[in-house]
């Protein structure tokens, strides 16, 4: 129990175990709908796009969310959980696969090859760069379209209101 406490830093951050604890559980509880959220999405299960099948992307979402969960435990030493965003997830499957027409295998060799050059640039001085010549409008202004599209989709999903796209962009 001293090693956890030392090694997380709880007396230097104010921190218990028990409140550790508590604040893992309810962390998880609020990221859980991810679970059925993001495979739900991607296999297409409430839209009938993508067709990703439900098991693999429901097991993709477990562990990628784990993996990253950890890395941030013990690499960063930082109480932060993650899992894949839904607004990506929702213009994977929305955009490239819905609008765009590529099948799902083709969008996840897109989103690889996009996660690789975003590690790339992650790597690099370029990084800060990019994010220092993004106005501070601009920077609120995209979290605001994102939460427009999640909600977009989120009403489109659930039928309150339908739409049929006539023009596809090529």
């Amino acid at each position: 129990m001293n090693q956890i406490k030392k090694f997380f830093k709880f007396e230097e951050r104010g921190a218990t175990f028990r409140a550790e604890i508590i604040g893992g559980i309810v962390t998880f509880l609020a990221m859980s709908y991810i679970l059925v959220v993001n495979p739900g999405i991607a296999s297409g299960l409430w839209s009938g796009e993508a067709g990703i099948p439900y098991g693999g992307v429901f097991f993709a979402t477990v562990v990628g969310a784990f993996i990253a969960t950890m890395v941030m435990a013990l690499l960063a030493n930082l109480p932060i959980g993650l899992a894949p965003g839904m607004g990506v997830n929702a213009f994977f499957v929305g955009v490239i696969i819905g609008q765009y027409g590529y099948t799902w295998q083709e969008a996840l060799a897109l989103s690889f090859i996009g996660g690789l050059l975003f590690l790339l640039i992650s790597l690099t001085p370029l990084r800060r760069t990019l994010i220092q010549a993004i106005p501070q409008d601009l920077k609120a202004a995209i979290g605001v379209g994102i939460g427009f599209f999640i909600a977009f989709v989120g009403l489109r999903l659930s039928g309150v209101f339908f739409l049929e796209w006539s023009i596809r962009i090529r």
